[in-house]
C-alpha cells in the first residue's frame, strides 16, 4: 500500500520527462530502513511506458561485486555481458554501459546502494559524473540512517554533490493519518496511536505489525517477523531458514539446501514473507532475514551451509563469491581455501577491492594446511588487496610474513619482490629508513637472479624513495639504471616510472626547464601507450614542480588537464592529490574561500595522506591568517603527518606555516624552533623558494638565516628592496606576500597599501601582527575605511556567519562541515552568539536574529 507519496513520484515523473529529453538525471532515493523506497520506486517504475533495468545490491559479506551490473547485464547486451565474464578495464566496461543504457530512454534502479561493493560504487560515481548527455534516469535507493563520515557511499555522494543532475529524493515517514488510513482499508481492530508510536511511521513496520495476526500489537519488528514465521509449517520455517543463510538465490537452490517440496515454497510466497522474481527467491524485506538469520542457531545455520555448498559443488556452481562465503558458514576450512583465494580474484579483476580483501582474510585464516610458497602467494595477494584499501598496516604486516616464507622457501625472486613491496608501503606509512633498507636489500637480492623486470622496478622504486627524501643525485643515478634495463627488457611501464622520477627530481633540485622536458617526454609516453595511472602521475608531478616554482599560470593548466583526465577515469586518488594543489594555487592567488571549498571534501575523505597533508596545510594556513582557532588543530596534524613519514614535500612546508603562525603570535622563540626542523632539508633541496621563506621568518624573529639560493623576491626582500621585491610578488599575482614585503617597509605609503591588500584578503590576525611590527618601528599605522553602521550588534564576521547557518536550522556538526570548522570552535562561536544576543537558546537566537535585522526573515522550503 502506497500512501502519501504523491509529491515523490510527481518529482520522478517530472526527471523522467526531462530524461526521455535527452538530459539525464541521477536521483538518490534515500530514508532509513523500511521506508517504503522500494516500494515508491517498484510503483514509479510499473506505470512508466520506458525500458526498465533493475540491479540489486544484497546485503551479504562480502558483498557481490558488481552484483547491480550482473542482474542487468544480459539485456545491456553482449558488450558489457562479455567485459563481465573477463578482467574487465572499468573505463571501457563503465563506457560500455553508459552507451547500452543511452541507446534508448531507460530507467535503471540501483537497489540498496549502501551495501554496494566498490566497483559498484565507482560505476555509481561514473553514471553520476555522465548520465547529463544521454537519456537515462537512474535511481540509487540508500538508507540514509546507514551512512556515517567513513562510509565508503558518503564519499562518493560528497563527490556528485557539485553534478548539477544528481539530486536527493527523501522518503519522509507516514504521518498518523496514513497510518490510520491503512488501519481502515485493511480492516484491522488495533489502537491506531499505539501503531502509530511503535512505528514511528516506518511503513514496512506498520505492515510487518499488521501482519502479525495477532489480536494485541506485537512490541516491535523482530516480534512481529518471528510471529509470521511461527504459523508456518515446519518444513515452511525450514525454506525460511535456508533463504536467511543464502540470501537472494535460485530457487532450485533454496529447495536443496532445505530439503523440501516446491509447496512448502509456496507457502512462504503465499505467506507474504518471501518473493520470488525471475526464480530469484529473497525476502520481501531484508530486515525481516536479518532478524530470521539472528534468531537461528550455530548448529542450523552451519548444517544449512555446508547441504548449500554440496549442491553448488556437485553442480558445478562458478559463483565464487558465494561458494567462499558458504564454505565459511559451514567451517569447511579445505573448501575455504579453495574458493575463497577464488572468490578473492573475481573481485579483484571487478575492481571491488575491499571485497577482494575479506575473501583473502578467510583464507589466510586457515593458511597454515598450505605450502609455504602458496601461504606467500596469497599473504602477498592480501598484501596488495590491503595496500589498494588503505589498510597500509595490515598490508605491511603481511608483506613481512610473505617475506620469511619466501626465505624459508628459498625462493629469491619472491623474497626480492617482497622486499619491493615492503619498501613500498614503510614509505607510505612514513617509515622512510626501514624504507630504503627494504629497497636497498630488494636491489641486492634480485641482482643475484638475473638481468628482471622486478629488479628494474627495484631500481626505479629507489630512485622514487629519492625524490621523496629530496635526493635527486640519488634519484636520477637509480633512475637511469632503471630505465637502461626497462628500455632492454621492453618494460615501458618501468620506463616510465623511472623518467617521471628523474624529471622530478631535476625540477625539485633547480633544474626546472630540464625538469619540465624529461616529465613532458614521459607525459607524451603515458598518453600515447593509454597508461593512465602513470599519466595521471606526471601530470601531478609537473603541476608539483611548476607550483614549487610559483607559475601560476603553468601550474593552473597542467592542473586543468590532470583533473579532468583523472575524473574521466576516476583515478580518484590523482585527482584528490591535484584538488589539493589546486587549493594551494588559490591560496597563493588570493583565493581563499574557494581554496577552503576545495579543501572541504579532501579533509572529508581520509584515504590519501599525500592530499590530506596539502589540504591541512592549506586549510591551517589560511585559518591562521584569519585568526580562527581550528586552525591549530589542522596544523597539529599536519604536523603529526609530517613527522611521521619525514617527506621535504610537507616536512618544510608545514615547519614555514607553524613559523608563520608563531610570528603572528608574537613567539620568536617558536619561529626560530620552526625553522630549526626544517632548515637543513630545505638547504639540500637547494629550493630557493623554501629557503626564502625560512630565511624572511628568521629575519622577522631577529634571528637572521643565509641560505643558498634564495628565490628572487626573498632576495630583494632580504636586501631592502621592497618596491622591487613587491613588483615580482604583483607580477607572480600572490597578494599576501605581496603585502607582507610592503609590510616590511618604513614607508607609511608601503604600509598603506600593505594594510589595504590585508584587509581584502580577510587576514585579520596577519595585519594585527603587521600593526604591532609597524608600532615596534615607529611607523604610523595605518587606519582602515570608515566603519559601515554596527547592525552585528557586537557579533564577529565568523559569529555573523554561523549565527546565518544556526537560523537555516543547522547542527553544530553541519555548520563545522560547512565552514571547515572543529566541531568545539563552533561550540565556542555558538556560545559567544547566545551571550552577545542574550538569549539562552538556539531558537530565540534564531528570532532574535531576525527581529533585529541581522538575518532577514525567510520563507523556509517545504520538506
Amino acid at each position: 500500500m502506497l500512501l502519501e507519496r504523491q509529491s515523490q513520484l510527481a518529482a520522478l515523473t517530472g526527471y523522467l520527462a526531462e530524461a526521455t529529453r535527452g538530459r539525464g538525471r541521477m536521483v538518490l532515493v534515500n530514508g532509513p530502513a523500511g521506508i517504503g523506497k522500494s516500494a515508491l520506486v517498484e510503483q514509479f517504475t510499473s506505470d512508466s511506458d520506458v525500458r526498465v533495468m533493475c540491479g540489486v545490491c544484497d546485503g551479504a559479506v562480502p558483498a557481490r561485486p558488481m552484483g547491480p551490473l550482473t542482474d542487468v547485464a544480459d539485456a545491456l547486451g553482449p558488450d558489457v555481458a562479455d567485459q563481465l565474464r573477463g578482467a574487465p578495464d572499468r573505463l571501457v566496461l563503465y563506457t560500455a554501459v553508459l552507451s547500452a543504457l543511452g541507446d534508448q530512454p531507460t530507467i535503471l534502479v540501483i537497489e540498496d546502494a549502501h551495501w554496494a561493493d566498490e566497483a559498484t560504487l565507482d560505476m555509481i560515481r561514473y553514471l553520476g559524473r555522465r548520465v547529463r548527455d544521454v537519456s537515462v534516469l537512474v535511481l540509487v535507493t540508500l538508507r540514509s540512517d546507514e551512512l556515517g563520515p567513513g562510509h565508503p557511499l558518503t564519499l562518493v555522494l560528497g563527490d556528485l554533490a557539485s553534478c548539477a543532475t544528481t539530486v536527493r529524493l527523501a522518503v519522509p515517514s507516514l504521518t498518523r493519518s496514513a497510518v490510520e488510513q491503512w488501519v481502515r482499508e485493511v480492516g484491522a481492530a488495533v489502537d491506531v496511536d499505539v501503531l502509530f508510536h511503535r512505528t514511528e511511521g516506518n511503513a514496512f513496520f506498520v505492515s510487518e505489525l499488521l501482519a502479525a495476526g495477532t489480536d494485541r500489537l506485537p512490541a516491535g519488528l523482530r516480534d512481529a517477523v518471528l510471529s509470521r514465521a511461527a504459523r508456518l509449517s515446519p518444513p515452511g520455517r525450514t525454506v525460511l531458514d535456508a533463504v536467511a543463510v543464502l540470501g537472494r538465490s535460485d530457487s532450485n537452490l533454496v529447495l536443496a539446501t532445505a530439503g523440501v517440496h516446491p509447496r512448502e515454497l509456496d507457502e512462504c510466497l503465499r505467506g507474504g514473507l518471501l518473493v520470488c522474481t525471475d526464480r530469484l527467491v529473497d525476502f520481501r524485506h531484508d530486515l525481516a532475514r536479518q532478524v530470521v538469520l539472528d534468531a537461528l542457531s550455530l548448529a542450523t545455520t552451519t548444517a544449512l551451509a555446508a547441504r548449500a555448498l554440496d549442491w553448488l559443488e556437485v553442480h558445478s556452481s562458478t559463483d565464487e563469491r558465494l561458494l567462499a562465503t558458504l564454505a565459511e558458514r559451514a567451517g569447511d576450512a579445505d573448501a575455504i581455501l579453495v574458493h575463497a583465494p577464488r572468490a578473492g580474484r573475481q573481485a579483484a579483476h571487478l575492481g571491488a577491492h575491499a571485497e577482494a580483501v575479506q575473501h583473502l582474510q578467510a583464507a589466510v585464516r586457515h593458511r597454515t594446511r598450505l605450502s609455504d610458497g602458496d601461504q606467500a602467494k596469497l599473504l602477498a595477494d592480501l598484501a596488495f588487496e590491503c595496500y589498494l584499501t588503505g589498510l597500509f598496516e595490515e598490508s605491511l604486516e603481511c608483506s613481512r610474513t610473505s617475506l620469511d616464507l619466501h626465505r624459508t622457501a628459498g625462493d629469491t625472486l619472491g623474497v626480492g619482490v617482497a622486499l619491493r613491496w615492503c619498501s613500498r608501503i614503510s614509505w607510505v606509512l612514513g617509515h622512510t629508513r626501514e624504507a630504503h633498507q627494504y629497497g636497498n636489500e630488494a636491489v641486492r637480492t634480485l641482482e643475484k637472479v638475473s638481468a628482471s623486470e622486478p629488479l628494474a622496478m627495484a631500481f626505479s622504486n629507489m630512485s622514487q624513495l629519492c625524490v621523496l627524501a629530496g635526493d635527486a643525485e640519488g634519484a636520477i643515478a637509480w633512475g637511469r639504471r632503471a630505465i637502461s634495463l626497462g628500455t632492454d627488457l621492453g618494460a615501458d611501464e618501468v620506463v616510465m616510472h623511472a623518467q617521471t622520477n628523474i624529471g622530478s627530481a631535476l625540477s625539485s633540485s633547480g633544474r626546472l626547464d630540464e625538469g619540465r622536458a624529461v616529465l613532458e617526454a614521459s607525459l607524451d609516453r603515458g598518453l600515447e601507450n593509454e597508461a593512465h595511472e602513470h599519466t595521471a602521475r606526471t601530470y601531478n608531478n609537473l603541476a608539483s614542480a611548476t607550483l614549487s616554482h610559483h607559475l601560476v599560470a603553468e601550474t593552473r593548466d597542467y592542473l586543468a588537464a590532470g583533473i579532468g583526465y583523472s575524473l574521466k577515469r576516476d583515478l580518484d586518488t590523482w585527482r584528490l592529490n591535484m584538488e589539493a594543489m589546486a587549493a594551494e594555487l588559490e591560496l597563493m592567488t588570493g583565493e581563499w574561500e574557494q581554496a577552503l571549498i576545495r579543501c572541504r571534501p579532501i579533509l572529508e575523505n581520509r584515504g590519501s595522506s599525500a592530499s590530506r597533508g596539502t589540504a591541512l596545510l592549506v586549510a591551517g594556513t589560511v585559518g591562521i591568517r584569519r585568526g580562527d582557532p581550528d586552525a591549530v588543530d589542522h596544523l597539529d596534524e599536519a604536523f603529526a603527518l609530517a613527522s611521521r613519514g619525514r617527506n621535504p614535500e610537507l616536512t618544510v612546508p608545514v615547519a614555514m606555516v607553524r613559523a608563520e603562525a608563531a610570528w603572528i603570535r608574537d613567539q620568536p622563540d617558536r619561529v626560530q624552533a620552526e625553522i630549526d626542523r626544517a632548515w637543513v632539508a630545505a638547504c639540500e633541496t637547494r629550493n630557493g623558494w623554501w629557503i626564502g621563506t625560512l630565511a624572511w621568518w628568521s629575519v622577522l624573529s631577529d634571528d637572521p638565516r643565509q641560505g643558498s639560493p634564495i628565490a628572487p623576491p626573498f632576495d630583494l626582500m632580504l636586501a631592502g628592496r621592497w618596491s622591487e621585491a613587491a613588483e615580482i610578488w604583483e607580477s607572480i599575482g600572490d597578494p599576501f606576500w605581496h603585502a607582507i614585503t610592503l609590510a616590511g617597509s618604513d614607508d607609511p605609503a608601503h604600509a598603506r597599501t600593505a594594510h589595504e591588500l590585508l584587509v581584502q584578503l580577510g587576514g585579520s590576525a596577519t595585519l594585527r601582527a603587521a600593526a604591532r611590527e609597524w608600532q615596534r618601528r615607529g611607523v604610523p599605522v595605518p587606519r582602515g575605511p570608515r566603519p559601515a553602521p554596527d547592525d552585528s550588534h557586537g557579533l564577529t564576521a565568523r559569529e555573523l556567519e554561523v549565527l546565518h547557518l544556526l537560523c537555516e536550522g543547522l547542527s553544530n556538526h553541519e555548520i563545522a562541515h560547512t565552514l571547515v570548522l572543529a566541531p568545539k570552535t563552533v561550540g565556542h562561536h555558538v556560545s559567544a552568539v547566545l551571550q552577545k544576543l542574550e538569549v539562552p537558546t538556539r531558537a530565540r537566537a534564531t528570532a532574535r536574529a531576525r527581529q533585529l535585522g541581522i538575518v532577514k526573515p525567510e520563507s523556509r522550503p517545504p520538506i
